[in-house]
């Protein structure tokens, strides 16, 4: 099990240890891809499966296009086995480059981002742009 001082971003709220309290990938987000995300609405931690949906990305020809990446992490508990949060955070920015480069508009317009928890045996996160 991780210690009380793991940098990593599910929080003692939800798994009773970490200490940067759900806050580490709001951060990311927003400093490093408000060209993408427009806003973050909220962000739970504790999350095994994660799943980026982004809906309504509008293209040249003005259709609507749904582009959809899932992802798969370990707990924080393992994080020793698959690179802890840095790996985490690599594989994030992996998805969001190529979403950029699938979009075939140079305008891409997100009104929302929500992050909705579905907590259960197997855990995940859904981040839905509409």
């Amino acid at each position: 099990m991780a210690s009380n001082d793991t940098k990593c971003f599910p929080c003692r709220e939800f798994l009773g240890y970490g200490d940067c309290e759900g806050s580490y990938l709001q951060t990311y987000f927003n400093q490093s891809n408000m060209d993408v995300l427009s806003r973050i609405v909220t962000f739970v931690g504790g999350s095994l499966n994660f799943q980026l949906r982004f809906l309504r990305l509008r293209t040249d020809d003005d259709r609507k296009r749904f582009i959809e990446f899932r992802f798969k992490e370990m707990a924080v508990w393992e994080k020793d086995k698959v690179g802890g949060c840095g790996a985490r955070i690599a594989s994030l920015e992996s998805q969001i480059t190529e979403l950029k480069a699938s979009a075939t508009t140079r305008d891409i317009t997100i009104a929302s981002l929500i992050a909705n928890p579905f907590l259960g045996q197997n855990e995940h996160m859904t981040f839905w742009v509409e």
